[in-house]
Parts: C-alpha cells; sequence; structure tokens
C-alpha cells in the first residue's frame, strides 16, 4: 500500500475514534470544557504526528487551526441550537465537535 493509503487509514481511525468519546458520568460544565480542551489538543499532537511522518511538505498551521476550530464550533453549536444551553455540552455535542474539527483538518491536508 502507498503512503497516502496509510496516512488515509490513519486519518480514519482518528474519525473513527470520535464516535466513542464521552463524558464521565455527572461532570460539571467546568470539566467537560476541560475535557473539550484536552481532546483538541490531542488531536493537534495526533494530527501534527501523522503529518510529519508521511513528509507532508505543508504544515497546518496555528493560526489556521484556530480558524478551523472556530469552524467546528460553529458547526456543532448549530447542530445543537434546539436544546437549552445546560444541556448543549454533551457527549454528542462533544462527538459532532471533535469529528468535524478532525474533518476539517484532513480537508486542509486533501487540499495541499
Amino acid at each position: 500500500m502507498n503512503q497516502n493509503g496509510n496516512m488515509s487509514e490513519e486519518f480514519e481511525k482518528m474519525v473513527n475514534r470520535m464516535s466513542k468519546l464521552d463524558f464521565p458520568l455527572v461532570s460539571s460544565k467546568e470539566k467537560k470544557k476541560d475535557m473539550i480542551e484536552d481532546t483538541k489538543d490531542e488531536i493537534n499532537d495526533q494530527f501534527d504526528e501523522i503529518i510529519r511522518k508521511y513528509s507532508v511538505k505543508e504544515q497546518v498551521g496555528e493560526e489556521q487551526k484556530k480558524q478551523l476550530w472556530e469552524r467546528a464550533k460553529e458547526h456543532a453549536s448549530h447542530e445543537f441550537k434546539n436544546l437549552p444551553n445546560k444541556l448543549k455540552i454533551n457527549a454528542f455535542y462533544f462527538q459532532e465537535l471533535m469529528h468535524k474539527y478532525v474533518e476539517l483538518l484532513i480537508e486542509t491536508v486533501n487540499d495541499i
């Protein structure tokens, strides 16, 4: 299998992992926000590692990642707009947010 195929497989694993995300039972809103940030950082680290591993010449810079993160948050907020704020940050929101973020990161590499 070629290198791009292997990179695609690694990206696919990242996407699939997002559907398993969840918060511990009875997590506070602050704990959930912390977990979201920690997961975003893990995704960024894993993404950067894959990019380096496959020698992708163009890197996705921090500013671009911030923009992609904002787009992912807007998407997830739109998807859950009918929920009251106190219920909005739930496991499904978490999964949708992270899935969209990973998707946007991958699209960026595919466009390079």
